[in-house]
């Protein structure tokens, strides 16, 4: 029975310890790691295991395997741990070429033993093992720091004092050649098996904190090319989503066009024929044998009247595309009311402006609003109060002063016709349609549209309201500049 204090035990203890870690990295790695480097590390720990096993056994086992059999399992553990790290080091390294080297260094020790002895044996061993645990070593860090992995380096400085430890050897047996004896307790013999046993726990544990270094990283950058792939995928969302978005616009933008087209050609058709038969009916009686120059006049004025309303239409024509195309803010500017209404009165004609009793119920005589629009909206309000207030000598009343609820200026238009009917009231009250730029009924003109499209832009309203007995009010209110809505809701 072994000794539990000889060095025999000591180097079977170690053997144990070795080989049983070796498998143990096997089976706890083996579903996490790739096979073709955790087989060459496991094949070495046992390689080793059995180098020791039968070191610790010399003078029991047979003599071909206390020594031979031993440097050669010790040589293919050296061999098996340079292919395992090579790969952990992202490097190839032929196992036919290994294999080779490892059958030339086990026959080379052979003939060593059987031509010179016990010494050259030795040195031989030694010399072989010192140079494989320092190229181990270099492996080691270099694998280390593919990584990086701190066990790594540790497993690299164990190999290098291995390497270390081994070439001391050589250099003793140069100077105090050594004898067959491993049971003796020299420092040589307790130095080698405390290298082993650092080996046979150390390195194996250092190795498997490599591997789980390296599987950390994997699966690190494994979640980082996740998350990656994540963002990249919600960001092509969010662009097709934008995408979209911009093609309804423009789908939209295109129906709109669409639809603008259509209601220029339906406003203008009417007062192109009325104008033009007005003037043909002009030039006939201009080509007559009786010029009648009364009948020319009215013919002409009539054709004037008409070219007015084409104007009219024109005008709103174009301010409803400029309202459409707009995606700047609206310049708002002080305006003079006095002065606003001078300009309002002058598109009016003659006949038209004796009918407008101009009513001022404020003391304030500026107004911030963008004046080209409002002065088309009031004009438009005007126009509509003509055709629609009754008679040609009923008057129409505009009225400026200040709001309460909500509070800003109001400048209203009021007539005493016969107002809207049912349906255009019907219509006018239906929320959907306050946010269409034109009208979707053929008849009602782009007016009243322009003016709410107007007030939209102005972070105003429009207010229809009939009048008692018969007519119609349209208020315009403007709030005052802090209780204007925000600018995006300005934008046409």
């Amino acid at each position: 029975m072994l000794s539990l204090i000889s060095v025999p035990s000591l180097f079977v203890a170690s053997s144990i310890t070795q080989a049983l870690l070796g498998v143990s990295c096997w089976l706890l790695l083996r579903q996490r790691h790739g096979s073709d480097r955790l087989r060459p590390w496991a094949f070495a720990a046992v390689a080793s295991g059995g180098w020791m096993l039968l070191l610790g056994l010399r003078g029991i086992v047979p003599d071909w395997a206390g020594f031979p059999l031993a440097n050669a399992l010790a040589f293919a553990g050296m061999l098996l741990t340079h292919l395992a790290l090579r790969r952990e080091a992202g490097e190839s390294s032929p196992p036919a070429l290994l294999a080779a080297l490892w059958l030339l260094l086990s026959t080379a020790y052979l003939l060593i033993d059987v031509l010179a002895g016990v010494t050259p044996r030795f040195l031989f061993a030694a010399s072989v093992l010192a140079a494989g645990f320092a190229i181990n070593a270099r492996l080691a860090w270099r694998a280390a720091a593919v990584l990086p992995s701190r066990s790594g380096q540790w497993l690299a400085a164990l190999l290098g004092a291995w390497a270390a430890v081994a070439a001391s050897r050589v250099v003793w047996a140069l100077w105090d050649p050594p004898s067959a004896n491993v049971a003796a307790l020299t420092p040589a013999n307790l130095a080698t098996w405390v290298m082993c046993y650092a080996l046979g726990l150390f390195g194996n544990v250092a190795y498997l904190g490599m591997v789980l270094d390296r599987v950390r990283s994997s699966e690190a950058r494994a979640q980082a090319a996740e998350y990656a792939e994540r963002a990249r995928r919600e960001s092509a969302e969010q662009h097709a989503g934008q995408l979209t978005e911009a093609l309804t616009q423009l789908d939209a933008l295109a129906r709109e066009r669409e639809q603008l087209l259509g209601v220029l050609a339906h406003e203008i058709r009417q007062p192109l024929h009325r104008a033009t038969g007005a003037l043909l009916s002009a030039g006939a009686a201009l080509r007559g044998p009786r010029a009648d120059v009364q009948a020319i006049a009215e013919r002409l004025d009539a054709a004037e009247t008409v070219l007015g309303e084409l104007r009219s239409v024109l005008d709103n024509t174009l301010a409803a595309a400029q309202i459409l195309t707009r995606r700047e803010q609206v310049t708002l500017q002080d305006v003079d009311l006095d002065l606003l209404i001078e300009l309002v009165m002058g598109d009016l004609a003659p006949d038209q402006r004796q009918r407008v009793v101009v009513e001022r119920l404020t003391r304030l005589r500026t107004l911030e609003v963008e004046p080209g629009l409002v002065r088309l909206a009031l004009r438009n309000l005007l126009r509509n109060a003509f055709v629609h207030g009754g008679d040609s000598q009923s008057l129409v009343q505009l009225r400026i002063e200040e709001s309460h609820s909500p509070y800003g200026m109001a400048l209203s238009v009021c007539d005493h016709g016969h107002g809207l009917s049912a349906s255009h009231w019907a219509h006018l009250d239906d929320p959907a349609t306050h946010h269409k730029p034109f009208p979707s009924q053929r008849g009602q003109g782009l007016g009243l549209s322009v003016v709410r499209q107007i007030m939209s832009v102005h972070g105003g309203q429009l207010v229809l309201r009939p009048v008692q007995p018969s007519g119609l009010e349209a208020t315009m209110l403007f709030p005052w500049p802090d209780t204007r809505t925000s600018p995006r809701q300005r934008l046409a």
